[in-house]
């Protein structure tokens, strides 16, 4: 008997064609088979449902994002410049049109000296954490946990939007102090 590559060989019943004999009246039938397919297609549906979902998270998650980052970005500059001392910057942060104290507009002088004083009293920012921000339309409200000196304080930031621009319209402290 001799090797022909070109011609197909014959295995003999009951072998396969690696001379391993076959499991003695096993053969695969269409009906094993349908099992295992569907088994393929229902993983497949639920690994198709398991990846939608978390692509509507990110969606979500990125357009929440996006929406907060403005104001989150005005109060982040806004103690920035706080925090370094830098005033005259922080009040660009403001919308001093409906702000003033004892009844006189706030000017820029006027924040730079009320900013000093406090600093004075009761120590200057030295940490701050916005915890969370929240938008309506073209208002926002941003948590941030502020420390001067050994004090934590909890202050709620309002924001307006006007332009493009998201300006600071009031700073709350609900009197929380850690």
């Amino acid at each position: 008997m001799s090797y022909d590559p070109n011609r197909t060989q014959q295995v003999p019943s009951g072998q396969s064609q690696y001379d391993v004999p076959a499991l003695p009246g096993y053969t695969m039938t269409q009906q094993q088979q349908k099992p295992r397919r569907i088994v393929w297609i229902a993983l497949s549906i639920i690994g198709g449902v398991v990846v939608l979902g978390l692509v509507a998270f990110l969606v979500v998650t990125v357009i929440s994002g996006l929406a907060t980052a403005g104001p989150r970005n005005s109060v982040d500059g806004f103690y920035k410049a706080y925090e370094q001392q830098d005033y005259a910057t922080a009040y660009t942060y403001l919308d001093t049109s409906g702000v003033s104290i004892q009844g006189q507009q706030i000017t820029q002088q006027v924040f730079v000296q009320a900013s000093q004083t406090i600093d004075k009293v009761v120590g200057p920012v030295t940490k701050y954490n916005i915890t969370n921000a929240q938008v309506n339309n073209d208002t926002a409200t941003v948590t941030v946990d502020v420390t001067r000196g050994t004090n934590t304080m909890t202050e709620n930031i309002r924001l307006h939007k006007i332009g493009n621009d998201w300006k600071i319209t009031g700073l709350a402290s609900p009197g929380s102090t850690r």
